[in-house]
């Protein structure tokens, strides 16, 4: 049994060094690339925070909702497996306006509001990270800023009152709430051949009130996304 382990051991030992060769040291094929990507997303909204002297009120404006964004990144190898990679995309999403926010600004008996916020424009990542390579398949872990610029930012409203209806739609940009916004991506990916799948989120880092006056808000992003990597 001794001689057994021992086997093992020398064969265990004999073997890490070439696996971790395989895992952490460039390939052959380790050269910058383009990549196209398209996502399936959801804003995941943080609550709306009211600071009124030393005390903060929070309350959850808006829904969790779904989006697309559609772009490519371009893969800069630093050293060994580690690297930069830059992108640019364009996004739309939608989120659902939560009914107790619409009765604090509209309070009248009888009157149903209902309401969306869609917005539309560009991403650029900057992302750093590390690929593991796999007999069958590569890992990634990445991480770093993405800055997100809004182009078309509209409230979408629909009021029912004594059986009359209603409709308005307006922008949001420019009545308080910002266009630009940084957040921080952390995400993992896996690809196989020239095949790529991804998970990332993104952590909201500017308030998005411009007329804040003691409110912040956060917009936080959860993404899956599919690619083709040249």
């Amino acid at each position: 049994m001794r001689k057994l382990f021992l086997a093992i051991a020398v064969a265990a030992a004999s073997f890490m060094p070439s696996l971790a060769q395989d895992v952490f040291d460039a390939g052959s094929d380790n050269r910058p690339y383009l990549g196209l990507r398209v996502g399936f997303e959801s804003p995941v909204p943080c609550s709306t925070k009211y600071s009124v002297g030393s005390t903060t009120l929070s309350q959850k404006n808006f829904k969790s909702g779904a989006g697309f964004d559609l772009g490519a990144v371009y893969n800069i190898p630093l050293w060994k497996n580690l690297y930069f990679e830059p992108g640019v995309s364009i996004f739309y999403n939608a989120m659902g306006v939560n009914k107790d926010a619409l009765d604090n600004v509209v309070d009248i008996q009888g009157l149903d509001i209902k309401a969306s916020v869609r917005t539309f424009g560009f991403r650029i990542p900057f992302v750093v990270g590390y690929r593991f390579d796999l007999s069958a398949c590569s890992l990634y872990a990445y991480t770093g800023p993405e800055l997100e610029v809004g182009l078309v930012g509209r409230m979408h409203a629909t009021a029912k009152y004594q059986g009359m209806k209603e409709s308005d739609s307006e922008s949001i940009y420019g009545d308080g709430y910002r266009r630009f916004d940084i957040g921080w991506k952390l995400g993992v990916g896996l690809s196989v051949d020239k095949y790529y799948v991804g998970l990332s989120g993104n952590l909201g880092m500017i308030n998005r009130l411009s007329d804040s006056n003691g409110v912040s808000y956060r917009q936080n992003l959860f993404q899956l996304s599919l690619g083709y990597n040249f």
